[in-house]
């Protein structure tokens, strides 16, 4: 979601989960690709970005509802 501001734009994003299959991992990265590009076109228009949302991205334990379920996960929920 986009809401516009005098001063900001806002983006309220909820990103695809990777999952645990490669093509749902490609389709997570090439969002993610997609997305950058778009911020970058309102960055160029000289609009200032607040960005929020659900990333699904987890980097510790901490950032997993289960992180023992996850611990061998194959891509990007897995735990050191």
């Amino acid at each position: 979601m986009q809401t516009d501001f005098e001063e900001f734009t806002l983006l309220n994003v909820y990103f695809p989960n990777g999952g645990s299959r490669d093509e749902r991992l490609l389709y997570k990265l090439d969002f993610y690709d997609a997305f950058f590009e778009y911020c970058e076109s309102l960055r160029a228009q000289g609009k200032k970005l607040l960005i929020c949302g659900d990333y699904n991205t987890a980097h510790h334990p901490i950032d997993l509802a289960r992180p023992n379920e996850n611990k061998n996960a194959k891509f990007g929920n897995t735990i050191p």
